[in-house]
């Protein structure tokens, strides 16, 4: 596989707990998996108590959103 990244776009930069979880929320996957993995994921950063909850939170909105898009253009939600 070759991907290309442009990196005059990339910027590095601290991620505060809001932004992390809003990245992880981005996976595809149930909530009940997605908070496996953000559990682990808190067990070895120094993120809050309530992160694993927003990363759910997070993802059932971007699914939200994302299925009425596909709903407006007339294709099938699978999920």
């Amino acid at each position: 596989m070759f991907k290309v990244v442009d990196v005059n776009r990339l910027s590095i930069s601290a991620l505060s707990d809001t932004d992390r979880a809003r990245s992880f929320s981005k996976l595809w996957a149930k909530p009940e998996d997605l908070a496996v993995i953000a559990e682990e994921y808190a067990l070895h950063t120094k993120v809050g108590k309530r992160f694993a909850d927003d990363v759910v939170k997070f993802s059932e909105k971007n699914k939200t959103f994302k299925n009425f898009k596909k709903r407006l253009k007339g294709k099938p939600v699978t999920d």
